[in-house]
């Protein structure tokens, strides 16, 4: 199985997936190895071990319970697309939403909002979405032209943080969860802590407290996986993603 990811910043990330000996768990083909596991899994037993992981991070920090509102942020990357998908499989009966933003990037943003209306039929969740021209006047691509030509990554994520709030707070949901993955936690703590700030590796937990009374909080159901776990997930399971990378990506040294 031949992957091609477009990946923000960097290219594309080409994978060849070959069968590498027999499963460990079924003793079917086994195609992904996690050494780390010593696991060695088939299509099929990879799903339950991902869908597991998530479920099982879920209860461990109670990001949510039953009969609450569950929003999750899709961007249409590998990311956000896996969270979306094993959420429904771990919790199909949770009530789940799925957001997002058309953020008005030319060639882009419009391409990303059909994976995710896709995405959000094939699981069989509600799809809200807001879009930035539409409701602000304005784009991603306008800071272009401001002294923030040089952040966009930053303005973007400041944007999409609050207005995700805002979304969640719309329908009433109790938790916005994010795509956050092991490596996005790992690469932000080493960041931090060359900056000598421990104060910011505290707050990287997996559940993050609302600032103020009346908004959901903040979950990382993927805190504990591996960014290449994501991308053989949403490939094994053809979910739509997207692919082509954000012309406003940047390459983060500290990731690499």
């Amino acid at each position: 199985m031949l992957i091609n990811y477009g990946k923000c910043g960097i290219g594309a990330i080409r994978l060849n997936l070959e069968v590498i000996g027999k499963c460990t768990r079924c003793g079917k083909d086994a195609i992904i190895d996690l050494p780390y596991a010593k696991q060695k899994l088939c299509k099929d037993c990879f799903n339950d071990f991902f869908v597991k992981r998530v479920r099982r991070v879920v209860e461990e920090y109670r990001m949510f319970k039953e009969g609450e509102r569950v929003a999750v942020a899709v961007s249409g990357g590998k990311d956000s697309v896996a969270l979306l998908h094993a959420l429904k499989m771990a919790f199909p009966k949770q009530d789940t939403y799925a957001f997002y933003i058309n953020l008005g990037i030319r060639y882009y943003s419009d391409h990303l909002e059909k994976k995710v209306e896709k995405l959000a039929e094939m699981v069989g969740v509600p799809l809200e979405i807001y879009n930035l021209k539409e409701k602000e006047e304005y784009t991603i691509d306008d800071f272009l032209i401001t002294k923030y030509k040089n952040k966009m990554c930053s303005v973007c994520g400041t944007i999409k943080r609050n207005i995700f709030t805002l979304m969640a707070k719309n329908v009433g949901a109790d938790a916005i969860a994010t795509g956050h993955n092991l490596d996005d936690t790992v690469s932000t703590m080493m960041s931090l802590f060359f900056a000598g700030d421990f104060e910011g590796i505290a707050r990287l937990k997996p559940v993050l407290k609302p600032l103020l009374p009346g908004q959901p909080r903040k979950i990382k159901p993927l805190i504990t996986t591996p960014e290449i776990e994501d991308l053989y997930y949403v490939a094994l399971n053809e979910l739509p993603v997207q692919e082509c990378g954000c012309p406003h990506g940047e390459f983060t040294p500290i990731k690499g």
